[in-house]
């Protein structure tokens, strides 16, 4: 489903079906990372996306997806926290790309704050300082467990996404 973001051919349905199929995964990610941070008491500065993703569906006229169920577990230690990190603040990184590529795919004026606003540039090297100190050698399987399991988890929530059509109806 993501990669059909960033080939020619790019469809609004397409788009808005990808959008929506992301969310309940997102949103899942993101709520178990902040509440992990915060447990930990760790100063990571986290960013939610939650915010823009909801403001690009509902600019399509979509409401926002249930919510996304029983999610991974949450991080037991900092190494599986920066698994589950790394799944987030990794996925920013390719969002300049796709945002580039939806709006020469669909135009200008179709929303996509989501990706234009990732800020990867700024976010990874904050990540990769945060995953060296948190996360020693002997940790890093942990890590990669965690990370799988994200993307699982997300991979879950695209594979099992409804189909929308927004096509004009009579």
């Amino acid at each position: 489903m993501l990669v059909r973001l960033v080939r020619p051919g790019l469809d609004l349905n397409d788009y808005a079906e990808t959008l929506s199929a992301m969310h309940p995964a997102q949103q899942g990610l993101e709520v178990l990372a902040a509440k992990s941070i915060h447990n930990l008491a760790l100063a990571y500065p986290f960013t939610s996306r939650m915010d823009w993703l909801e403001a690009d569906l509902a600019h399509l006229g979509l409401s926002s997806p249930a919510s996304p169920g029983r999610g991974p577990e949450p991080p037991a230690t900092l190494a599986e926290l920066v698994g589950l990190l790394y799944v987030l603040e990794g996925s920013r990184l390719g969002a300049r790309i796709i945002a580039k590529r939806v709006r020469a795919s669909l135009g200008d004026g179709i929303p996509r704050t989501f990706f234009d606003n990732a800020d990867g540039e700024r976010a990874w090297p904050v990540f990769c300082d945060f995953a060296v100190t948190h996360c020693p050698m002997e940790e890093v399987e942990l890590a990669i467990r965690a990370a799988r399991q994200a993307f699982g988890y997300f991979l879950k929530h695209l594979d099992t996404s409804r189909v929308l059509d927004l096509s004009p109806t009579d």
